[in-house]
């Protein structure tokens, strides 16, 4: 069947990430051939007479933006998380990120009412692995999977960010225990505090980056004063006066 676009409930777009390359050269085939394979749509259960897209998203940025009006779509006649559930079936590829399955798996759990054990045995895993996913996305800044979802940042990045999100988290929880004169955890917690900053200042979050560089920043001064010349405490502390300046100047105009 034929749809207009304003007949589209895309609200699943962002579980896919956007890669340019692909996007590039589905303009060109269809600008060529045309569309070749129709997307895949249900009944939207908001409105009746609106379709929520569960397959093509692509496809239909790149017909809008060749200007045409419809696309072709088939219908399934089931629910939209078995919509769902039966499309990552049928596409799934050893490529698809561990992120891509977390956005699936926050959408069917806040936004559908699953479960994690019932997560779990729909796709076929652990509860573990389902709970892993969706701490990837609970602990990730938005800002940062939205530069994924465009395609900006390389898959790998958002792991890193990840591992010293909670570093930087254990290391905030466990700061009183610590022994306050102990020059060796000191300088581990602001070398964590280091690398957390630098990876923001990658993933452009300077503000974040800006907070926990200023952390490290008075940590290693204060373990300077006590080891003047410790040479490790030097050099990490050149290291953080570096990463500050290389940041942006931060802006007051809100």
């Amino acid at each position: 069947m034929q749809l207009e676009f304003h007949q589209l409930d895309r609200r699943w777009e962002h579980l896919r990430v956007r890669q340019p390359h692909l996007h590039r050269r589905l303009l060109a085939s269809l600008a060529e051939s045309g569309q070749q394979t129709p997307i895949v749509v249900v009944l939207s259960p908001d409105h009746r007479d609106r379709y929520l897209v569960i397959d093509g998203h692509k496809r239909i940025a790149a017909l809008q933006q060749l200007g045409r009006d419809t696309v072709d779509a088939t219908v399934w006649a089931m629910s939209a998380a078995e919509a769902l559930l039966l499309d990552r079936s049928l596409r799934f590829s050893p490529q698809e990120s561990a992120l891509e399955q977390g956005w699936l798996l926050s959408e069917m759990e806040q936004g559908l009412g699953y479960s994690l054990e019932e997560l779990a045995r729909r796709f076929d895993r652990s509860v573990s692995w389902v709970s892993r996913r969706l701490a990837l996305v609970e602990l990730l800044p938005e800002a940062i999977q939205q530069q994924v979802r465009e395609g900006a940042i390389r898959m790998s990045l958002p792991r890193e960010a990840i591992r010293f999100e909670q570093r930087a988290r254990t290391l905030y929880r466990d700061v009183e225990a610590r022994d306050p004169d102990s020059t060796e955890s000191a300088d581990e917690d602001g070398e964590s505090l280091l690398h957390l900053g630098i990876l923001e200042a990658k993933l452009h979050q300077p503000v974040r980056a800006r907070q926990h560089l200023t952390q490290a920043l008075e940590m290693y001064e204060k373990l300077e004063k006590r080891n003047p010349r410790h040479a490790r405490i030097v050099q990490h502390l050149g290291q953080v006066r570096e990463a500050l300046q290389a940041l942006p100047v931060a802006s007051t105009n809100y």
